[in-house]
């Protein structure tokens, strides 16, 4: 079976849970839940594998390519799980060994700090522009906002380098409105990539976004039903 190539974004995921030597914990068919780690050694063009921190024992452990393997760990305090595939399984000689294709399901996910209204596709923030340094901006769509983040949804194949400056752009009538963005939480889905930021900037001193946010939020206070905003 043929691995499809996985997006940029999650091999930057993979890879930096096996920079950080995360600790992950696996969950798959008729084991107790697995400590585990990813070793960059083996990470490869058709996926990577896991370790397991289980010593083999006999009888010997047999489970069938496909074999879903679950798998959750933190990488900087965000909560990260990953679904995947097993491609085979390596007894070794102190360890388990797990070769995966790439995820087919991804999840990096950091608690919000405030909450957020949705931005209907109509509304005039509902679409940004994001640029890094010179690069050329890129087109998103604003999902949901707060006055301290963001959640985005930018071109499926495209995904921020953290190594630079990510600045999010409004075009309103006043001009441009920007804000410097810090990468909270990235993941993947059928729709295409969904990005999550903070903003690094108090937003409460831009007075047209804090405006649009409290008018958003007060929209949706009043689409609940038996709550007055008057």
């Amino acid at each position: 079976m043929k691995a499809e190539a996985p997006l940029d974004s999650t091999r930057l995921l993979i890879s930096g849970l096996a920079r950080q030597r995360a600790r992950m914990v696996l969950t798959l068919p008729g084991l107790d839940r697995q400590p585990a780690v990813i070793p960059s050694t083996l990470i490869r063009d058709d996926g990577y594998a896991f370790v397991t921190l289980l010593p083999p024992q006999e009888p010997t452990l047999w489970l069938p390519p496909d074999t879903e393997v679950h798998a959750e760990g933190r990488l900087h305090g965000a909560r990260i799980t990953l679904t995947s595939r097993l491609r085979q399984l390596v007894r070794g000689h102190d360890e388990w060994r797990l070769e995966v294709l790439w995820p087919m399901a991804v999840q990096h996910v950091q608690r919000r700090q405030a909450f957020r209204a949705d931005v209907p596709t109509d509304h005039a923030m509902a679409h940004v522009h994001l640029r890094q340094d010179d690069a050329e901006a890129v087109p998103a769509n604003v999902r949901d906002i707060s006055l301290t983040g963001v959640g985005l949804q930018p071109p499926r194949n495209w995904t921020p380098d953290n190594n630079r400056a990510l600045n999010c752009e409004w075009r309103v009538a006043e001009g441009t409105v920007s804000l410097p963005l810090e990468v909270r939480h990235l993941s993947q889905n059928a729709e295409g990539t969904h990005l999550g930021a903070r903003f690094l900037h108090p937003a409460t001193r831009l007075q047209p976004l804090r405006q649009w946010v409290v008018e958003l939020e007060r929209q949706w206070l009043r689409r609940r039903p038996g709550i007055s905003t008057s």
